[in-house]
């Protein structure tokens, strides 16, 4: 994973998850849910780059669950831009990525999968 920090809006990237014919599975556990805000921004960061009083809100998980919902569009970018949706629907404002697995022809598997640990800090401005 690259060092870089990537910013997002989850709002644009609602309509674009919208086009989907077949969803995703995404899963989520929220320990804390926190209001959202229609403005708010998602980051993704690494977990040593987390603001000081980040607090761990809940992880939320996006994969075609072995083939059975059979998403149409399951890349990189689907899945990204789902957990990304998933975070800004808990009221999360940070996501550090935990785990990325690439589609395996062999197995049959031809979807990304992304799981991510959601984060709240209260000094994101």
């Amino acid at each position: 994973m690259k060092k870089s920090i990537i910013a997002a809006t989850a709002i644009a990237l609602a309509t674009a998850l919208g086009s989907c014919s077949k969803p995703l599975l995404v899963t989520a556990t929220t320990l804390q849910q926190m209001p959202k805000s229609e403005e708010s921004f998602v980051t993704v960061v690494e977990k040593d780059n987390l603001p000081e009083g980040a607090v761990k809100i809940g992880s939320a998980k996006a994969e075609d669950n072995n083939g059975r919902t059979k998403a149409k569009d399951c890349s990189f970018d689907k899945v990204f831009e789902a957990v990304l949706i998933k975070a800004h629907e808990m009221g999360g404002n940070f996501v550090v990525i935990t785990n990325h697995t690439e589609p395996n022809k062999k197995k049959l598997e031809p979807c990304h999968g992304l799981e991510a640990d959601i984060y709240y800090a209260a000094d994101n401005q």
